[in-house]
């Protein structure tokens, strides 16, 4: 057998045996391989016969009814572990050390999720001398899990790479159970390089090395058991990556407003995805100079979404609004400055039901110190001069006296 793999357990296979019923990476493996992705599998409805019940205005209901019915509200009562997970898998093929860069194996990675109909993008657990999974992933704050959607592998990212996993990732993109095999990972636990990539993923030499993990470990083994050859055909470990949040930007209509002046204030929410949003949200609480004014002007909407903004109040928010893909959204509150000095206003993380939370916006508006009015200046004038006349009139009563 060509090539060597340290750190093998005793009866572990070997990477070549470990996947060599894939056979090499060629085009008509892979062929025959993706056919075999496509085969139909038919299922037969269950032969029995619900029991009859009953009721006793005669209504009859079958007991199967009454188990979907339990089934439906089990299922509502499930933990909601997989809500916003991201799906890992093992590839069902395996490869040679020459993946063509991580740009290529990532490809690998996305062709087989797209073909067994897994939605967004994924990339592959690799690194190579100019990236790794800490630096070019997008570090989920929600659970990564097994394509069956209930497996949890780790609760968020830091939680995977932390050095050991919940399960292991022991599931192939059509969720099919692929036991112990070795996968390309050039990966430590701490998602960073272990230095042994293949020449960065570009050679399948004999004489060259890469880091394997284990499919069937949860250990820091299932990134790092051992090196092998880069003539062997492992497979690789593909996750997916969140989707992008949508935007949020914000300006005020002025850049001063006298106390007591009002202004408008206007929020931009964009959707960097090429599919729709939902559940866009997202609260704004003034700062102590400003209020909502009276009345509050509101125009523009975010779809069905909900604008709250009450005059004389000090919040602005947005629940459960709609974005398109690509699209954006535009509304306009007035507000009132109600205390001189400059106002910096900071809204909330924006949200929506697809995307892990993202960014805030800011913006600051002067709130200026009333200016007397000309009457009003007239007014300070004559006081002041009737004062001095006061004073002058005093002092010559008492030298009169004197």
């Amino acid at each position: 057998m060509e090539g060597t793999c340290d750190g093998d357990s005793a009866g572990e296979r070997a990477p070549f045996e470990a996947v060599s019923d894939f056979g090499r990476a060629d085009s008509d493996g892979f062929q025959h391989f993706a056919r075999g992705l496509r085969r139909r599998h038919n299922s037969t409805e269950p032969s029995w016969k619900a029991p009859m019940l009953k009721t006793k205005k005669g209504d009859i209901r079958t007991v199967r009814s009454l188990v979907i019915a339990l089934f439906v509200l089990a299922l509502l009562s499930l933990p909601s572990a997989a809500l916003g997970a991201m799906r890992v898998f093992a590839t069902s093929v395996g490869y040679d050390g020459n993946l063509g860069g991580l740009t290529g194996a990532d490809a690998r990675c996305q062709l087989l999720a797209n073909i067994a109909g897994l939605p967004g993008t994924y990339k592959a657990w690799l690194s190579d001398s100019s990236g790794s999974p800490s630096t070019r992933f997008t570090q989920s704050s929600g659970p990564y899990v097994l394509v069956n959607g209930t497996t949890v592998i780790a609760n968020n990212w830091a939680d995977l790479v932390d050095g050991t996993l919940a399960a292991a990732i022991n599931l192939n993109e059509q969720g099919s159970s692929i036991g112990s095999n070795y996968v390309w990972t050039g990966t430590l636990g701490s998602g960073t390089p272990s230095g042994n990539n293949c020449s960065d993923w570009s050679s399948n030499s004999i004489t060259i090395l890469g880091t394997y993990g284990n499919t069937n470990l949860a250990s820091s083994n299932w990134t790092n058991a051992g090196l092998s050859t880069c003539t062997g055909i492992l497979r690789l470990y593909c996750f997916q990556q969140p989707d992008p949040p949508p935007t949020i930007s914000k300006a005020f209509g002025a850049a001063s407003i006298p106390l007591g002046g009002s202004t408008s204030l206007t929020f931009t929410i964009t959707n960097p995805n090429a599919f729709s949003l939902s559940g866009v949200s997202f609260s704004d609480t003034l700062p102590v100079g400003l209020v909502v004014a009276t009345p509050n002007g509101l125009t523009g909407s975010c779809g069905p979404g909900t604008i709250t903004a009450s005059a004389g109040s000090n919040s602005i928010s947005l629940t459960d609004g709609t974005l398109a893909a690509s699209g954006s959204c535009t509304f306009s509150v007035n507000v009132t400055g109600i205390s001189a000095g400059v106002q910096t206003n900071t809204t909330g993380a924006i949200l929506s039901n697809e995307s892990d939370p993202g960014g805030t916006a800011s913006a600051a508006i002067n709130v200026a110190a009333a200016v007397p009015t000309m009457n009003e200046w007239g007014m300070i004038i004559f006081m002041v001069f009737a004062g001095l006349g006061s004073v002058y009139y005093l002092r010559r009563r008492r030298r009169v006296r004197s």
